[in-house]
């Protein structure tokens, strides 16, 4: 988008299947009220960004596009997404909705708000605009009311595609049943986010437990400024994977029962006030540690509450890929919370059960022996309410969801 008239997007290539081909750019620091000639005379494909296989390449064969930027920017709207909506509809009422998230996306400017309905959309949300400073373009579900976002049945790998935009936010949705796609530069999650900035992730509750694999809530890479605020992941592969995304912050989250890792960060990252609960039974017994970290030097661990199954002398809970000791390269270096209190930093993080409020509703006797192990059952609903600490020295330190940031998404 134009940072003061309207937005040039376009196709750069295509990949091996017909279902997903669109990648986009965008335009910034246009004058207003100036005509512009813009033509695209090369591309090349750096890695695909979707699982869909070898990419392949088109050349851009057009004349140039000329455009007039508008003399001032328009005034900020609110757009509204509904399951009973119709996307030739006007889309600025609740009566006039769009059916389709991604349809809004295609139609949002910088600083419009989409405003979604309640309901369960299945469908893969591009961002096709890029907000600018002081006008993000914003998806954010109807106050009080639960929008779900489902993979069908993991047939679908990723909810918001995020590549080359800016000062973009999406607040308030569930996610539910997407598959874990593709590998190194072209994993997807439920998120992915590439070479973008000022992103905003809050009060979003992924739920990958269910047959078959899942991914994590993002997948992150080349990115700067991208804050996940507020946020649950149950029962990925991981929570999330990030890599050179120099700024990136993650913050009073909560991580329950990741496969693998809670979280892989190849990257400078502030990790604070979360709560990060133990793997699975096997995967704990195996040892596999909570967070992979690039290097130690660039991440700041504050605040956390860990919950383990076994003494925090004895659990992994940091695997440094390029640990340096004493002037030496290391390598790959386990360590448990002691360890890494000795040899990288004194953070203030500690090992706690948050005793989650759902567990004040659950019959004690049916409760495992640790507590965490009765989520794998798709049976016991989870929403942000039931994940809330009630340890009162989780909650004194300001670990995990924050109450107060939920008084206007409890759904009905």
């Amino acid at each position: 988008a134009a940072r003061s008239g309207r937005r040039q997007s376009g196709r750069l290539g295509r990949g091996s299947r017909e279902k997903d081909t669109f990648r986009s750019f965008s335009l910034t620091g246009l004058k207003p009220g100036t005509t512009y000639y813009f033509k695209l005379t090369s591309a090349k494909l750096i890695y695909p960004l979707d699982d869909q296989g070898p990419g392949e390449v088109v050349d851009p064969k057009y004349e140039a596009i000329t455009f007039t930027t508008k003399t001032a920017d328009p005034t900020p709207r609110t757009l509204y997404v509904a399951t009973d909506g119709n996307d030739a509809a006007s889309g600025l009422e609740r009566g006039s909705a769009w059916r389709s998230i991604a349809h809004a996306a295609s139609q949002a400017l910088p600083g419009d708000t989409v405003l979604v309905a309640g309901g369960t959309y299945m469908e893969k949300v591009r961002v096709r605009t890029t907000g600018t400073e002081g006008r993000p373009i914003q998806f954010k579900s109807i106050p009080g009311e639960k929008v779900i976002l489902d993979g069908s049945g993991r047939r679908i790998e990723t909810a918001f595609v995020i590549n080359g935009k800016s000062h973009i936010a999406v607040d308030g949705f569930y996610f539910r049943d997407f598959r874990l796609g593709g590998q190194s530069n072209n994993a997807q999650r439920v998120i992915n986010v590439n070479q973008s900035s000022h992103i905003t992730l809050r009060r979003l509750l992924w739920d990958g437990r269910g047959a078959g694999y899942s991914g994590g809530l993002l997948m992150g890479a080349d990115s700067s400024d991208v804050l996940v605020s507020n946020c649950v992941m149950i029962r990925g592969s991981d929570g999330m994977e990030v890599s050179f995304c120099p700024g990136f912050r993650v913050e009073h989250c909560v991580f329950i029962s990741h496969m693998i890792e809670a979280a892989k960060l190849s990257t400078p990252a502030t990790v604070s006030n979360n709560i990060i609960c133990d793997s699975g039974a096997f995967k704990a017994k195996s040892n596999i540690p909570f967070m992979q970290l690039g290097d130690q030097d660039a991440i700041v661990d504050r605040n956390n509450c860990y919950f383990l199954r076994v003494p925090e002398t004895e659990r992994t809970l940091y695997l440094v890929i390029n640990f340096k000791e004493g002037g030496k390269v290391l390598g790959h270096t386990r360590m448990t919370l002691p360890d890494y209190k000795k040899r990288v930093a004194p953070t203030d993080s500690v090992v706690l059960d948050p005793q989650f409020a759902i567990f004040k509703r659950l019959d004690p006797a049916k409760v495992p022996a640790f507590p965490i192990d009765q989520f794998v059952d798709t049976a016991v609903p989870l929403d942000f309410p039931d994940l809330f600490a009630t340890n009162p020295e989780v909650v004194k330190r300001g670990m995990g969801l924050q109450p107060e940031a939920f008084a206007n998404i409890i759904t009905k």
